[in-house]
């Protein structure tokens, strides 16, 4: 997770970071809304990326308050896969 949300946080900003502890909270799927997935002509993760994530283990979607940042992929598998809810970090906390 430390990898993901590097992605979003400055560098100036790190340090202070890593020893953070980012809780995770189970958020239900029907809060995100349906995405396609492979659609995005930047992206190369593709429908056959998110269907391997299915019934897999992933790392929390990422969140910002009401601000869904990253875990398309991972939202749109745990709803293909059926499951209620998704772990998910607010780095708003």
């Amino acid at each position: 997770m430390q990898v993901l949300i590097s992605d979003y946080i400055p560098d100036e900003h790190w340090p202070q970071l890593q020893q953070h502890v980012f809780s995770v909270k189970n958020i239900p799927t029907a809060s995100f809304p349906d995405v396609a997935v492979g659609t995005n002509p930047g992206d190369s993760r593709n429908e056959e990326y998110a269907r391997g994530l299915i019934g897999q283990p992933t790392p929390p979607v990422l969140l910002f308050g009401a601000a869904w940042i990253d875990g398309k992929h991972r939202v749109w598998a745990a709803k293909e896969a059926g499951s209620p809810s998704v772990p998910a970090t607010d780095l708003a906390e």
